[in-house]
């Protein structure tokens, strides 16, 4: 039930965001040949399961809460766009917004925490999406923000982030593997 919630507080601020009618299109990451960060525990679902899931019922919230919202998908089923097809998806449909859900994985459990990244501070409504949904993440969900972080802070670029032509994000939802079956 987490995850409601987190849809939730996602929709609060895009809502926030986004005064008007909208597109949105939500790339749950990986899929396909790609299973994304593997888990270390048996019977863990991957991460593209994982995000598949989260997309799934941030969209379905959108669309059946929301009229001034209209959801597309980069996917819906176990199936891998490549990078340059999930980019030309968000540029040939003019959508308004992109988000790309992602889940942070690491062996170490004291890493734990959300973090919303865009290409640089240039992309200002892309911040100041980031920074929206970290705010909610934080003060209202009660979870650790890592903060909105750039190709600068990691060190290379998210091709996603880096080519679409509107405000997108690529959010890195915090989720500690001995959870993942209670709260998807």
């Amino acid at each position: 039930m987490k995850f409601v919630f987190i849809i939730f507080l996602l929709s609060v601020s895009l809502i926030s965001f986004a005064a008007n009618s909208v597109t949105i299109l939500i790339d749950p990451g990986h899929g396909g040949k790609d299973p994304g960060h593997l888990p270390t525990l048996d019977g863990i679902m991957q991460e593209k399961e994982i995000v598949l899931a989260i997309s799934t019922k941030l969209g379905h919230y959108l669309t059946h809460n929301l009229s001034n919202v209209t959801v597309l998908y980069t996917r819906t089923s176990d199936t891998y766009p490549t990078l340059d097809e999930r980019v030309e998806m968000a540029n040939a449909r003019g959508v308004d917004y992109v988000i790309s859900i992602h889940v942070n994985g690491s062996e170490n459990a004291d890493v734990h925490g959300t973090e919303t990244h865009i290409h640089n501070y240039d992309a200002k409504k892309s911040h100041q999406w980031a920074v929206l949904i970290e705010d909610q993440f934080k003060n209202r969900a009660g979870r650790k923000s890592r903060g909105v972080k750039t190709a600068d802070d990691i060190g290379h670029s998210l091709q996603l982030v880096k080519f679409t032509k509107m405000p997108t994000v690529w959010l890195n939802v915090d989720l500690s593997q001995t959870h993942q079956k209670q709260n998807i």
